[in-house]
């Protein structure tokens, strides 16, 4: 009990000595700092600082009717009570002041992920937060986030999809533009890259015993790079379908391509 006390105090200013020496007055109300010191088998002069310190916070008192120099300490719940204060203000005051200051974007422009939970975590916030259009290319299951999209539903937002697989998402008010794949498909291999309000992407991908790797962005020209990339891969299926092209003629023999074949 009496390390949990003196620990906790350390966490609202107090120095080690300072919670030993108010914890002895608690107990032992009248004591002066001699009869403290040698109690706590602390230095005096210690501990005289220790009373100066704590008089000067207004956590301990000295009696006025004796020469003995005495204290008193504040009662407990006084305390708890001035320290919740104290600290609520510090909370308002830092919010204020935080508010006042000009962030600089560009030192968060591109934040690394490790980790599925993480990165599902971070997808689910990017959805909470859109407002307007939502771009997506991606093989991973997007039923994880239903009560997500779900919620855009309502609000009417826009939701675009491109995949290579045949499915059906339309209970998520998404909208699926889909391009069957002839390649090499590799079923371990998993990606996912979405845009929200052209104004913060988010890609990431993750291949056999493997862990999922991403990275977040506001920053413009990738932002705009996987939004062309997903309106590309739709134009360019419309336009297959439309005049029946056969997409293999109109490859250009790359490495990128080779992979696939």
């Amino acid at each position: 009990m009496v390390n949990i006390i003196i620990n906790t105090l350390s966490k609202f200013g107090f120095t080690e000595i300072e919670s030993k020496v108010y914890y002895e007055l608690i107990k032992n109300p009248n004591s002066n700092g001699s009869q403290i010191a040698k109690i706590l088998n602390l230095p005096r002069t210690s501990v005289y600082s220790a009373l100066d310190k704590l008089l000067k916070k207004g956590c301990v008192f000295l009696l006025a009717e004796n020469d003995s120099n005495k204290y008193i300490a504040l009662e407990s719940s006084k305390l708890l009570k001035k320290l919740k204060k104290e600290y609520m203000e510090g909370i308002e005051l830092l919010n204020d002041e935080f508010k006042k200051i000009s962030i600089n974007d560009e030192n968060n422009q591109y934040i690394n992920i490790n980790g599925e939970e993480i990165f599902f975590e971070k997808i689910r916030e990017m959805i909470k937060n859109a407002k307007e259009e939502i771009y997506i290319n991606t093989n991973f299951d997007l039923n994880l986030f239903e009560k997500e999209f779900l919620e855009l539903k309502k609000k009417k937002i826009r939701i675009i999809l491109f995949t290579f697989e045949d499915i059906d998402y339309s209970h998520l008010g998404i909208e699926v533009f889909s391009k069957k794949f002839t390649g090499k498909c590799r079923d371990d291999y998993k990606r996912m890259m979405i845009v929200i309000d052209m104004k913060e992407a988010c890609i990431g991908e993750k291949g056999r015993n493997k862990e999922l790797i991403g990275s977040f962005t506001k920053n413009r020209l990738l932002i705009d790079i996987v939004t062309e990339h997903i309106h590309h891969d739709i134009y360019l299926t419309n336009l297959s379908n439309f005049y029946n092209i056969d997409m293999n003629k109109i490859k250009i023999n790359t490495k990128h391509e080779n992979l696939f074949n």
